[in-house]
């Protein structure tokens, strides 16, 4: 007598179970796949740093030892315009067309007309210490500055994240002077800080969220960090 194997299919625990390690290979791969892209996303900033810093020696030596003034200066003889706009800025969902020349220069009362208010037609993603001579210290200079292999140079803002919270939903912009705050970074940014210094090194630096620590052109360019800011030097 021949026995007849039931054809009921999967049970309802094996069918759970199925699901349950599709979604946690799932889970591994978007892991492993999130990973990649911000490696991927730092090494292309630190290439365009990289190659903004050449532009700027380039520039010197064509101007007798004289720097820019601002990174635009060095378009397009010396750098691509495509090489400031970095393509994972945060801001390129604004949509916005006119764009300041010197991101985070800002404060009207301190810095010259001629460097806050200064305008680019293509999106610039990354601040230069120079326009903030204005700020440094009594007694301190962009050329004594630029002699000290420590400080930092050009700073990427292209990976930053609005650190979302329930009183700051979104990006948060300064509305106190919007025709120089137009296309400025938003104050309540995370994520990974790269900074080429004079010596052509990369400083790489992760602000946690939630970002309520002060992040001026001191955090930028010096080794003075607030408190929410891990610091790691990638001498490469």
């Amino acid at each position: 007598m021949k026995r007849v194997r039931s054809s009921k299919g999967f049970s309802t625990i094996e069918l759970l179970a199925v699901v349950g390690i599709i979604v946690l290979l799932a889970g591994i791969l978007f892991g492993v796949s999130s990973a990649s892209r911000a490696a991927a996303n730092r090494a292309d900033e630190a290439g365009r740093l990289r190659q903004i810093f050449v532009a700027i020696a380039l520039y010197e030596e064509d101007n007798d030892r004289q720097s820019p003034i601002s990174l635009v200066d060095l378009v397009p003889r010396h750098l691509p315009a495509s090489v400031l706009r970095n393509p994972s800025d945060a801001r390129n969902s604004l949509n916005l067309t006119d764009w300041p020349a010197n991101p985070w220069v800002d404060s009207w009362i301190v810095d010259p007309p001629a460097v806050s208010q200064r305008r680019t037609p293509h999106m610039n993603s990354y601040a230069y210490l120079k326009p903030f001579s204005a700020r440094f210290p009594a007694g301190r200079t962009w050329e004594e500055f630029r002699q000290n292999p420590r400080v930092g140079i050009v700073a990427g803002l292209g990976l930053f994240q609005c650190a979302s919270e329930p009183t700051v939903p979104g990006c948060g912009y300064g509305k106190d002077r919007p025709e120089i705050s137009l296309g400025q970074p938003a104050f309540n940014l995370a994520g990974t800080i790269l900074t080429v210094r004079m010596d052509g090194s990369i400083y790489t630096r992760t602000r946690k969220a939630p970002a309520r620590g002060k992040l001026g052109f001191e955090q930028l360019f010096f080794d003075m960090m607030g408190r929410d800011v891990e610091v790691s030097v990638n001498p490469n």
